[in-house]
């Protein structure tokens, strides 16, 4: 019996330790997931800089609404 207890007695080493890895695995996985957003923003941001004239046409889109005038302050 004593092979019985020396393996309980690692097991309960090892127990906080995949604890511990679990804990970290979700950590990482959650800033996986923070950085692929982030890369999917700035491919955005980079393929509107790469042509500035669909830069320009987003941003009169997005920021100059005025339906009185055809949608763009003028």
């Amino acid at each position: 019996m004593g092979g019985y207890a020396e393996l309980m007695d690692r097991n309960a080493e090892l127990m906080p330790l995949s604890a511990e890895l679990k804990s970290t695995s979700a950590e990482l996985r959650s800033t996986s997931a923070e950085l692929m957003s982030v890369s999917a923003e700035l491919t955005k941001i980079s393929a509107d800089t790469e042509n500035p004239k669909t830069h320009h046409l987003t941003k009169a889109r997005s920021y100059n609404k005025n339906p009185q005038t055809g949608g763009f302050l003028i």
